[in-house]
C-alpha cells in the first residue's frame, strides 16, 4: 500500500483511503487502538520507497512515520537518502529547513499546513521518523 503526506492540508493519503487530521476524521478500521496511540494496521505500507510504520498518537495529536530502514548520512540529516527524497518529491531545498541539530530538522511552516513537521534520527538504531503534528 502506499501512503502519501499531503503538506497543503493535514491529510495523509493511503491507497483509496483519506486520513484527515484537519478534520479529525478517519477510517478507524484500518487501525490497532491501545491506551495510548493507534497503529495502522497493514505491514506492506510505503512511503517516499521505503516500507514504513504508520502511529498516530491521540495524547500529542501527532503522526509519526516511522521508516524502517536504516539510513546513514554525513554532516546531518538533510543529506540522508530519505530526505533528500522527501525534498525531491516536494520540490524542496535545504533552504526550506530549519537544522535543529545534526540529527533533526524541521520543515519552515510556509512549506506545509500541519501544526509542525520534523524528521528526527536514532543513531542507536540508525533510523528516521517524520512527525506530523496536528
Amino acid at each position: 500500500m502506499d501512503c502519501k503526506v499531503v503538506l497543503d492540508s493535514k491529510k495523509i493519503l493511503v491507497d483509496r483511503d483519506e486520513l484527515n487530521f484537519g478534520a479529525n476524521i478517519f477510517p478507524m478500521s484500518l487501525f490497532e487502538e491501545d491506551v495510548s496511540s493507534y497503529r495502522f494496521r497493514k505491514i506492506d505500507l510505503k512511503y517516499l520507497s521505503d516500507d514504513i510504520e504508520l502511529l498516530i498518537s491521540k495524547s500529542s495529536n501527532t503522526v509519526y512515520v516511522l521508516f524502517e530502514k536504516s539510513d546513514f548520512f554525513d554532516n546531518h540529516l538533510l543529506k540522508s537518502k530519505i530526505l533528500k527524497r522527501f525534498k525531491k518529491k516536494y520540490v524542496l531545498t535545504d533552504d526550506d529547513f530549519i537544522v535543529e541539530h545534526p540529527t533533526k530538522v524541521s520543515l519552515k511552516k510556509e512549506k506545509h499546513n500541519w501544526d509542525e513537521i520534523n524528521f528526527s534520527y536514532d543513531p542507536r538504531q540508525g533510523d528516521i521518523s517524520m512527525s506530523l503534528y496536528f
